[in-house]
């Protein structure tokens, strides 16, 4: 009889225990279906392309999103097919995010061979990069090194979003400028749209001033190279000093984060100048080899000399003088200087030619990325002779100059020689900005009335440092592309 009363109680047991559970689901159920829809709305505000991609997503059969004992999620792991995190996966997480910050992955450069740089022709340059390095090493010498993350920092690398117990734990210890975060599985990402609140964590993020870029099923043989192509994007300064953190086991992203620590100074190096030589020859061949229109400077006026130029800069006062622009724009020429089309056809105004000097890649993409194929149709574009060469095949005609002191120019004066041709002559003046470069142009053409504007070279208020209407600013007129510093701020 007693066995019998043990066996009724451990199925009365078994029982409860099976209601309790199914209570369980049915309030995770409920709480989560409403955090999926919160979710979703938020990144319908912030990433319209993440709301689409996962309004109808359908995980993989290997999908199992459970509850455990004390109500929370968690979900079973694809490559190991255990759970991905023990009974209790808010403190688990608590305690990884404080492990993590006691002894932080941090990615850092060394300066201090900057002090040993060789300076044979004495450049000015390297006698700075050179003082640089004698100031670094002073510091190292008398400073402990940093071994703890900040309350602020540059940026931010988190490796796995799991179900998420970690994001906000992680921004509420630390403000970091850039954040990176890469998911390379899908149905985990979706998982945690109904586990986690990235409503409010976007929101914080957003209130914080913070950059945030979200790579969801960015493969992780990827993720290096993503963040590399970001970098040369926004500049280095947005993966600096990064802490990067990684939330569950994985063997491929353990020797990802080696490789950004080992290769991490590969983001800070600019090119020098054999590097631009190197580049300078290649884009000058391989342009050559385009349906390209050498520009030759004109040495007499001619019947358009006195046609109206307007060369557009995309300087902040772009935006006081648009209306004028726009009164005058069919008895003008229209000549943008690279990010001023976005910002000009923005106000409806596509201009007639596009100048662009940058040699990196950069400036094929940025082209192809941000001024649609049907406007490039219409532009004409104008480069120097060391362009990458493909940006001549995203416009329908190209008219290319030299640039000189350049090597590429050189080889392609000489090749004129041989040929018993007169060498081309080079655009004077055509840098350091895509301003000297459009209004070199046009001078060297013979132009006579030209007009600049938006060419201002700085600008009072940080929060318009160009045209509004540029890509650098969102429909809000919030900067989404923070731009680059030439030198030291100027207090007036």
């Amino acid at each position: 009889m007693d066995n019998l009363d043990k066996e009724i109680k451990n199925v009365e047991a078994q029982l409860e225990q099976m209601q309790t559970q199914a209570e369980l689901e049915n309030k995770f159920a409920e709480q989560g279906n409403k955090k999926f829809e919160k979710n979703l709305l938020a990144f319908k505000h912030y990433f319209p392309d993440i709301y689409e991609k996962f309004l109808h997503h359908q995980p993989s059969d290997k999908f199992n999103l459970f509850v455990n004992p004390n109500g929370t999620g968690n979900i079973v792991d694809y490559d190991t097919s255990v759970a991905m995190y023990g009974e209790d996966p808010e403190a688990q997480t608590h305690e990884q995010v404080e492990k993590s910050f006691l002894d932080p992955e941090i990615g850092r450069i060394d300066h201090s061979s900057l002090a040993k740089l060789d300076n044979a022709v004495n450049f000015s340059h390297v006698e700075l990069m050179q003082a640089l390095g004698d100031s670094y090493n002073d510091i190292k010498a008398n400073l402990p090194p940093n071994e703890l993350v900040n309350s602020k920092i540059p940026s931010m690398v988190i490796f796995g979003v799991g179900l998420g117990y970690h994001l906000s734990l992680l921004i509420n210890k630390t403000t970091a400028t850039y954040i990176n975060i890469f998911e390379p599985n899908e149905d985990y990402f979706f998982a945690s749209l109904f586990c986690f609140d990235w409503a409010e964590f976007l929101a914080k993020i957003d209130s914080d001033g913070s950059f945030l870029y979200l790579g969801v099923g960015v493969p992780e043989n990827e993720v290096y190279e993503t963040i590399y192509r970001r970098s040369q994007m926004l500049g280095a300064f947005s993966i600096s000093n990064s802490f990067f953190y990684q939330h569950y086991p994985s063997q491929s992203v353990g020797k990802l984060i080696e490789e950004f620590k080992t290769n991490f100074n590969q983001f800070f190096m600019g090119w020098g100048f054999f590097d631009d030589a190197l580049m300078s020859v290649a884009h000058s061949v391989k342009l050559m080899k385009k349906p390209v229109s050498m520009i030759k400077n004109e040495k007499q006026r001619h019947q358009f000399s006195d046609f109206p130029i307007f060369v557009v800069a995309n300087g902040p006062s772009l935006d006081q003088d648009i209306e004028r622009i726009k009164e005058l724009k069919d008895t003008a020429i229209i000549v943008a200087c690279n990010s001023a089309s976005t910002a000009l056809i923005k106000y409806g105004v596509v201009p007639d030619f596009h100048v662009a000097l940058e040699r990196s890649k950069a400036t094929y993409d940025f082209l192809s990325e941000v001024v649609s194929q049907e406007d490039r149709d219409k532009i004409n574009l104008l480069v120097l002779n060391v362009m990458y060469p493909d940006v001549a095949d995203l416009f329908g005609w190209t008219g290319v100059a030299m640039k000189g002191s350049e090597a590429g120019a050189v080889l392609l004066q000489l090749g004129e020689l041989v040929r018993g041709k007169q060498p081309t002559s080079a655009l004077p003046f055509s840098n350091p900005l895509v301003g000297n470069t459009a209004l070199s142009y046009m001078a060297s053409l013979q132009f006579k009335d030209i007009y600049l504007f938006g060419a201002d070279n700085g600008y009072v208020d940080e929060n318009h440092h160009h045209s509004k209407a540029s890509f650098y600013y969102n429909d809000s007129g919030e900067t989404v592309y923070q731009p680059i510093q030439i030198g030291d701020k100027v207090t007036v």
